[in-house]
């Protein structure tokens, strides 16, 4: 939801005012006495009641006696100010939530932020506190005092939109809790993590259940394939996120690119000739070293994610094996086995097993970690499964690695009487492999605490412009969740050319650990035509044009453009059809917006309506886009197929085009 124009102007007038009211302090020796605030206290708290159906206290802080550094202006909901809650029943900055802008009227810097303040460590431990705290930057100052969603505007005069359009974003955020979740919280059930490289944790109990199957679905360009982004990390991190800003899709988008290039994440579009071969499994003509002939099983894109997220249940002795020590000099100070396992690598040196590590392991292979005291071992401490190469260094190579069982101490290591693992470094294990394995499989099944089931996600975008039967074949049945392995109702099938090699010879089936997201634009098939089998295993999630997240751009309300189009469209053609919010959202000036209707709105309306451009001037609410040209041709005789009653039509010029032509849409 957004402030009104009347509310936006009201409070750019108190904040104008403070300023005024603090430059004047400035100019008298920093002197606070007479400095009174409650007029625009009374004056913001009454500008926004009832926005999102609440009413607000307003604090404006400025010092006692002698101005203070950072004068701030702090709005909280009248509904947490109870006793029982971590805001009691008085708004004060000593302790609570709150929505805050400061000025620092040195640096002339004005700040936006959702702050806290605690009486104590734990006082102020809530719902709210753990979401914060997951979702934005965490920041402290003098032990008690914290922000998160900082915002700094340097030149405030040319900023004040900016700042106002910042503080209806805080509120908005500080609106989406309910009452009870600023509850504090006991001991047991605080969980707070403020490292910036894991900034969420998560009870087990409170684990989020996203849908194994889900589509987006809706018109072109309503953010369906920019949300699969979201909608995967959001299942990977078990956290919902809302208000995404462009630095925190940044972020999750460039985690979003390192599991993809890790594999956990895979991201493919249907078409019309993808088929069974590419999806699940086909064959292949290969030419051997004898340059003959020969064919042979390639997996597609979904039996592999399919193997890597089984992985975890079930180890196949038939897979290469291959060892590393973590201590190459052998001395235990030089040990980097932890490390390794909390960053979920390996690697090794130059002359110690580099290019067998980069060239010979490959992806899906195992690999253990023996420990020595000496030349030799006879236990292991670690096993997992090899993944792509990470980074090469001159004298160094990183491997990244899923591990499937490691030993928290030495007591939990593996042992064994017949085996030892003697040097090089990194080697391949050719002996008693099959017993490694088996004691690792046992392993695994009694420490099962050890071993978290990452989530894998495939997103299938455009996914209903393929052929379902034709791609999912016998399968579309076994990503139900009750036929997932290891459900209920598993179910499991004999592929055609490799059979039941899957799994250790069960056949194959698909991991509960396995998530896919599609998505479908809407303008090119209705979920009514959707293949049954495919509608009835998914739930939908529909994505609509967001207008209302449009700004003003050179006197062209965006969002009144967007939503006057659309209506129009629905009722001359249906809601499918509606256009999207993307292509606005790159608009910066009027330029701009003349060149998204000159590439992008006038050839979809074009094709939406199959040329009928009287339909279209409708749409653009005859605003001289599309003009009837009124001069005909001129021809040689008069031939009986010559329609004289046609129209035809000329799109105008858009470079010439005002903000007034762009307006006319809308009035």
């Amino acid at each position: 939801m957004n402030f009104t124009q009347e509310q936006r102007e009201v409070i750019k007038s108190a904040i104008s005012e403070f300023l005024n009211r603090i430059n004047s302090s400035l100019n008298n020796n920093k002197s606070t006495k007479g400095f009174d605030v409650k007029d625009l206290q009374d004056k913001i708290s009454k500008c926004l009641k009832g926005y999102l159906n609440k009413e607000y206290s307003t604090i404006l802080s400025v010092g006692q006696n002698i101005l203070a550094y950072n004068p701030a202006i702090a709005i909280c909901r009248k509904d947490i100010l109870k006793e029982g809650l971590v805001n009691t029943n008085k708004f004060t900055l000593k302790h609570g939530i709150y929505v805050i802008l400061n000025y620092d009227w040195e640096k002339k810097i004005f700040y936006t932020r959702i702050g806290a303040s605690m009486d104590t460590d734990d006082y102020i431990k809530c719902k709210v506190y753990n979401s914060l705290n997951q979702r934005y930057e965490y920041e402290s100052y003098k032990d008690r005092n914290i922000n998160w969603n900082k915002k700094t505007f340097n030149n405030i005069s040319n900023n004040f939109e900016d700042i106002i359009t910042e503080l209806e974003n805080l509120i908005n955020i500080f609106n989406e809790f309910k009452v009870d979740d600023f509850k504090p919280l006991t001991n047991e059930n605080s969980q707070i993590s403020n490292s910036q490289n894991s900034n969420r944790t998560q009870s087990k109990d409170n684990e989020m259940k996203f849908p194994l199957n889900q589509i987006l679905y809706g018109p072109p360009g309503t953010g369906k394939t920019y949300n699969t982004i979201v909608k995967a990390m959001e299942i990977i991190d078990d956290e919902e996120y809302k208000n995404i800003d462009k630095e925190m899709y940044d972020t999750l988008k460039k985690r979003f690119d390192d599991l993809k290039q890790n594999g956990q994440i895979e991201f493919i579009t249907f078409h019309q000739s993808y088929g069974y071969e590419e999806f699940v499994e086909g064959i292949k003509p290969v030419f051997d070293d004898n340059s003959e002939l020969k064919y042979e099983i390639k997996d597609g894109i979904f039996k592999e994610i399919c193997e890597k997220a089984n992985s975890i249940q079930n180890l196949d002795k038939e897979k290469t094996l291959w060892r590393l020590y973590t201590l190459p000099s052998g001395k235990k100070e030089n040990d980097y086995f932890d490390e390794c396992i909390e960053n979920k690598y390996v690697y090794t040196f130059k002359d110690y097993g580099y290019d067998e590590l980069k060239n010979l392991a490959q992806n899906g292979h195992y690999i253990i970690i023996p420990t020595a005291t000496d030349d030799r071992s006879k236990r292991i401490r670690a096993f997992g499964i090899i993944e792509n190469i990470i980074k090469e260094e001159k004298e160094k190579i990183y491997r990244k690695i899923k591990w499937l069982w490691y030993a928290k101490d030495a007591n939990n290591y593996i042992k064994f009487d017949k085996i030892n693992f003697n040097r090089p470094t990194f080697q391949r294990v050719k002996t008693n492999k099959d017993l490694i394995i088996e004691a690792v499989k046992q392993r695994i099944k009694q420490e099962p605490q050890n071993i978290k089931q990452e989530p894998y996600i495939l997103i299938i975008d455009e996914i209903n412009r393929g052929n379902i039967s034709k791609i999912f074949g016998e399968l579309i049945t076994l990503i139900e969740e009750s036929k997932r392995i290891k459900n209920p109702e598993e179910l499991r099938v004999a592929l055609p050319y490799s059979g039941k090699k899957f799994d250790n010879g069960k056949g194959f089936g698909v991991p509960k650990n396995l998530y896919i997201i599609g998505t479908m634009n809407t303008a090119n098939r209705s979920i009514a035509l959707l293949d049954t089998a495919l509608r009835r295993r998914f739930e939908f999630v529909e994505m609509m044009p967001k207008a209302e997240i449009l700004k003003e751009i050179d006197g062209v309300n965006l969002k009144e453009l967007l939503n006057a189009i659309n209506e129009r469209i629905e009722f001359l053609l249906d809601r499918e059809h509606t256009i999207g919010h993307a292509d606005f959202m790159s608009v910066k000036n009027l330029d701009d917006l003349k060149q998204v209707f000159k590439n992008k709105i006038i050839p979809l309306l074009q094709e939406y309506f199959y040329d009928d451009y009287e339909k279209i001037r409708a749409v653009l609410n005859d605003n001289g886009m599309i003009t009837q040209k009124l001069q005909k041709p001129k021809f040689s005789s008069n031939f009986d197929f010559i329609d004289d009653d046609k129209k035809i039509y000329e799109i105008c010029e858009f470079e010439n085009l005002s903000d007034k032509d762009f307006v006319k849409i809308y009035e």
